[in-house]
């Protein structure tokens, strides 16, 4: 059976303190075919030159647009008929693509399938209250594998959310019937550091989650309008 081309895509912004780490553990995964593509979203410090020393990254630059935008461009770019997600300062352990590509061939009843992941707190850093203490399971992107396809069913992620994005996409997921399991194995750690917390106050996860809870309410709501008032075809 011929594996099927995943696209790992990594959104950077003045990533160039952890971005070499998130990609050499893309590259040192023993899957191929593989591409990689690094969204560049307006960085300032050495996040290009970082990018480019490695050999067959697709590297695209825009100007600072917000991750949502990020991804969605990485998405754009891409061939694979998986896509997989790595934000730049976390990183994936060894075997993750291998396990999850493999689980969604013999599971074609599921659509997107994340992994396990470990918090890594950074030197000088608190545990932010939002953040699962247990580790274990957080449905982030860096963990995610799923189908391109889909995107063009539920859409891109929402520009328009400064936070929760990603939590809006799956939302949007499981309003659509999208099947969604997770791997028990822990195939990604998760970076906790000052510069990635600066935007996530409780005010802001808050709204986000107000927002997001809305949408989908009004989503369901206008399906149902409309399974009522779709006419019945009389096939006689």
């Amino acid at each position: 059976m011929n594996k099927p081309l995943v696209s790992a895509i990594i959104p950077v912004f003045n990533g160039e303190k952890y971005l070499a780490q998130a990609l050499k553990s893309i590259v040192e995964q023993d899957y191929q075919p593989l591409e990689i593509i690094v969204i560049d979203d307006g960085s300032t410090d050495g996040s290009s030159d970082i990018a480019k020393s490695f050999p067959n990254v697709g590297y695209f630059y825009q100007n600072n647009e917000g991750v949502a935008s990020a991804r969605n461009l990485g998405i754009k770019k891409s061939n694979g008929e998986l896509i997989a997600f790595l934000d730049a300062d976390d990183y994936w352990l060894p075997g993750k693509l291998p396990a999850q590509v493999d689980y969604l061939l013999k599971s074609p009843s599921i659509h997107l399938l994340f992994t396990q992941l470990q918090n890594e707190l950074e030197s000088g850093t608190s545990m932010p209250s939002w953040i699962n203490p247990t580790n274990e399971i957080d449905y982030l992107p860096s963990a995610l594998l799923t189908y391109k396809k889909l995107f063009n069913e539920i859409g891109l992620f929402n520009t328009n959310l400064v936070l929760g994005e990603d939590t809006d996409w799956l939302v949007r997921a499981k309003d659509k019937g999208f099947k969604i399991n997770v791997l028990p194995q822990i195939f990604l750690h998760r970076r906790i550091h000052e510069s990635n917390l600066s935007h996530q106050s409780k005010k802001y996860r808050l709204d986000a989650m107000f927002k997001i809870s809305k949408s989908s309410i009004e989503r369901k709501k206008q399906m149902e309008q409309r399974n009522q008032t779709t006419t019945p075809v009389n096939l006689d």
